[in-house]
């Protein structure tokens, strides 16, 4: 199965922030912009 990243509910959809859920559509967000990546989450693990 394919899903898109960031689901849209039409073509002129903004999406919601994938950080803090916000709803494009109506505004901006304030928080911190950068590119998602499912490898964030190992930033921090400590590695021996």
């Amino acid at each position: 199965l394919a899903f898109p990243t960031y689901p849209r509910c039409r073509p002129d959809c903004k999406g919601l922030c994938p950080f803090c859920g916000a709803n494009l559509n109506e505004g901006s967000c304030n928080c911190r912009r950068r590119n998602a990546s499912g490898w964030d989450a190992l930033e921090g693990l400590s590695f021996r």
